[in-house]
C-alpha cells in the first residue's frame, strides 16, 4: 500500500510541474486556431491536388481540433477523402506536447512527426 502511495504521490507533482506548459502551448494552439482558422480552411479546399500534403502538414500539429475541422469540410464535400485520410493519419496527439517537454527527446520527436506526415502524403 505504501508503494502505490508513493507512485501516486509522484505522479501528481510529475502532473503539476507539466500543467503550465501544456496550458501555455493550449492556449497557444488555440490562439493560432483562431487566428489562422480561415486561411486553414482555405489552403485546404482550394488546393485539392495538394489537399492531402497541406492536411498532412497541419495534421501534426499538436491538436485534435483540426481533425474535427477536416470531418466537417469533407461532410460538405469541400475537401476529398486523400485530404481527410491525410489529416487523420497525420494528426498528433497531447502526447506530442508532453514528449516534447523533455529536451533529450526532441529529436526522436520531430523525426517521429515527420515520419508521420511522409506517411501520411
Amino acid at each position: 500500500m505504501n508503494d502505490f502511495l508513493e507512485i501516486l504521490l509522484e505522479s501528481f507533482i510529475d502532473s503539476i510541474k507539466m500543467l503550465p506548459f501544456l496550458l501555455l502551448m493550449f492556449f497557444l494552439i488555440e490562439y493560432l486556431e483562431h487566428r489562422a482558422g480561415k486561411r486553414t480552411i482555405g489552403l485546404l479546399t482550394k488546393s485539392s491536388r495538394l489537399g492531402p500534403v497541406m492536411g498532412s502538414v497541419l495534421g501534426v500539429l499538436p491538436q485534435c481540433g483540426f481533425s474535427v475541422l477536416a470531418s466537417g469540410l469533407y461532410a460538405k464535400r469541400l475537401i476529398t477523402i486523400g485530404t481527410l485520410l491525410a489529416v487523420f493519419i497525420s494528426t498528433s496527439d497531447e502526447a506530442i506536447l508532453i514528449l516534447l517537454y523533455r529536451p533529450e527527446l526532441i529529436s526522436q520527436t520531430l523525426l517521429l512527426m515527420g515520419v508521420k506526415v511522409v506517411i501520411a502524403i
